[in-house]
């Protein structure tokens, strides 16, 4: 049956508080082949309805529900499915490269192919759980799953490589041969799950004992920076946090002074620098995703190669910063990943910056300062 596009956008009226606007609701329903790429489609229900092959691209899906549907083989790149409600789902084959499901429902879906699986049938159609050969593992790279409930659902081969899954329920998934290479696995609950043969390299994880004792540290320093930074150099100690887990310091950050701090290497991910003055510092090679920059002062700083996918930077000034020779120092994105990143608001000049919406990777021109340049001019002022 092909799909009623009025429908759709009578659904989208609907949801921009349009006259004539009608909540959509499609029960059992085959839509095979459905292109609805880049609409507004919040709070649809698909119950039970077979999507394959569908286009969702850069959709928003935030609430939208999915039950017992089959998505196998669609295209959900860059869709927002925060919320939505993927149980008992099919998904095997499924592109969700960079999409956002945020605590998204996903239990007992099913995301692989596997020949024992037994038919799946709703009304008069059938959604073949089994697969033809053209079925895959889901393609969750880069995703933020963030608080999503993966409870008992079958991820075998999924990509999970750069995902954002902090306070993801995977307890009793099937995540076996899944790649977790460079993903974030913060406070996510894995009791239970199986993990035979998945690739955990270079995973983000709660923060080492090791690095939960020098928290008293770690604090000190930051106080000692803060200090120098509201004393305009004259007391206290310009920063060094380089190759920290800043994870356990919490919100210690906000609103603090860290001019001309080092930070390069750091674990960032996740904190809470909103308000801080981080005029000149140095994030070069950090990994920042989901970390909050909101209202705070960035100029001059570098963030060369650094993981900024996902972070905040609404009100941030990301304008230039004069040294002390009246040299202009921009800020700097050379090889770093904004994939998400957020910038409402945020004082700044995107071009010059080299940051455009359409691109992941941002490179500046090659005249840019290097650290030790910088740090140079960087005064407490």
């Amino acid at each position: 049956m092909p799909l009623d596009l009025s429908v759709i956008a009578a659904h989208e009226a609907f949801i921009a508080g349009r006259a004539g606007g009608c909540r959509a609701f499609f029960r059992f329903q085959d839509l095979t082949g459905a292109s609805l790429m880049k609409r507004k489609l919040d709070g649809i229900e698909f119950i039970g309805c077979d999507l394959s092959e569908s286009n969702f691209a850069l959709t928003s899906l935030v609430t939208a529900s999915f039950y017992c549907s089959s998505l196998k083989r669609a295209d959900l790149r860059g869709a927002d499915l925060s919320r939505a409600d993927l149980r008992g789902a099919i998904l095997r084959g499924a592109d969700l490269y960079r999409a956002n499901l945020d605590g998204a429902d996903f239990r007992k879906a099913v995301l692989y192919k596997d020949e024992r699986d037994a038919e799946f049938k709703h009304n008069d159609w059938l959604i073949d759980a089994e697969g033809d050969g053209r079925d895959g593992a889901v393609d969750f790279r880069d995703c933020t799953l963030r608080g999503a409930r993966l409870s008992a659902a079958k991820l075998k081969g999924a990509d999970f490589s750069g995902a954002m899954l902090d306070g993801a329920k995977l307890n009793q998934a099937d995540l076996r041969d899944a790649n977790f290479e460079g993903a974030v696995l913060t406070g996510a609950d894995l009791n239970g799950t199986r993990l035979d043969g998945a690739n955990l390299e270079n995973v983000v994880r709660d923060p080492a004992d090791e690095a939960l004792a020098r928290a008293e540290e770690l604090q000190k320093r930051l106080e000692q920076s803060d200090l120098y930074t509201r004393s305009r150099g004259e007391q206290g100690q310009r920063g060094n946090f380089e190759g920290e887990d800043l994870r356990v310091l919490g919100q210690a950050f906000r609103q603090k002074g860290l001019i001309g701090a080092n930070l390069r290497g750091v674990c960032g991910v996740g904190v809470d620098f909103s308000g801080a003055s981080l005029i000149g510092a140095v994030f070069s090679g950090s990994d920042l995703r989901g970390a909050n920059f909101t209202g705070a002062n960035l100029k001059g700083v570098r963030f060369k190669d650094c993981k900024l996918n996902h972070a905040i930077f609404k009100s941030a000034d990301l304008r230039a910063f004069t040294g002390n020779t009246g040299r202009a120092f921009l800020p700097c994105f050379d090889g770093a990943s904004t994939h998400a990143a957020r910038f409402e608001g945020a004082m700044m000049d995107r071009e010059a910056l080299g940051l455009t919406p359409a691109e992941d990777s941002v490179s500046t021109s090659s005249s840019k300062p290097e650290d030790a340049a910088l740090a140079g001019e960087v005064k407490a002022s």
